[in-house]
């Protein structure tokens, strides 16, 4: 089964395939917070103290936006993992051994194996 044939599902609505709903994917997908990042940029002032306190908040909006928007784009990857892996006509098995297994090999050694 192709990627393509395993997206359309008969019965499954846009809102029900969404993480919280379509409007909403899109916002957090497309950078949303960026909207609450330009106004604290421009009309904040630049002292050591306030730029602390906004990479602070920022640390925490990015754990409510980010982490949500990684976790179900996980789920969509590597759900039915060994189906795709082992599925001798799956077309893009290749780009999915790429991307998913060996890109996370490299980058765990780079960044956890290697002294820096």
């Amino acid at each position: 089964m192709s990627v393509v044939e395993g997206e359309f599902q008969p019965g499954i609505t846009r809102a029900e395939k969404s993480l919280f709903s379509p409007a909403i994917d899109f916002i957090f997908l497309g950078g949303g917070y960026l909207a609450i990042l330009l106004p604290i940029v421009l009309f904040f002032p630049r002292d050591e103290m306030v730029i602390s306190q906004v990479a602070i908040a920022f640390l925490i909006l990015a754990n409510f936006i980010n982490h949500p928007h990684f976790a179900h784009s996980y789920h969509i990857f590597y759900r039915d993992f060994f189906d795709k892996f082992f599925d001798p006509n799956f077309e893009l098995k290749n780009r999915f051994i790429f991307a998913g297994i060996i890109v996370p090999i490299v980058l765990f050694w780079l960044f956890h194996l290697l002294p820096f």
